[in-house]
């Protein structure tokens, strides 16, 4: 595993003070929220279930089900707060590469793109 900022650091294609640092770092602690979050719910589940093992399909639609507002409040939360930061920088270019970078970082998230695509628009 890579720590894409400490490469970007290194190699000063960043430095410290840039406003894409202030910007990952932020959409961080809102990403490790949202885990949490999810952590707290699993939990719940365990408790309320027993070990993941003996769930049947019922429980993990269940599990899932309540996992999509979760979801969806996170992906909004986190294309607004993208949006906001990129209003602030004018240079098309520059927003396309933290986009890219952005994408890296939490490119797994459909549902993230689709709403900084709307929020954009």
């Amino acid at each position: 595993m890579y720590d894409l900022m400490e490469f970007a650091f290194l190699r000063r294609y960043l430095l410290p003070d840039d406003s894409f640092v202030t910007i990952v770092n932020s959409l961080y602690i809102l990403e490790m929220h949202y885990k949490e979050q999810l952590k707290i719910l699993e939990k719940r589940f365990k408790e309320r279930y027993g070990v993941k093992e003996n769930w049947n399909e019922q429980i993990f639609e269940k599990l899932d089900k309540e996992k999509t507002p979760l979801r969806e409040k996170h992906a909004i939360t986190l294309s607004k707060a993208v949006v906001e930061a990129f209003e602030k920088i004018l240079d098309q270019k520059l927003i396309k590469k933290y986009m890219n970078y952005i994408n890296v970082f939490f490119g797994d998230e459909k549902l993230l793109r689709r709403k900084i695509i709307e929020e954009l628009e």
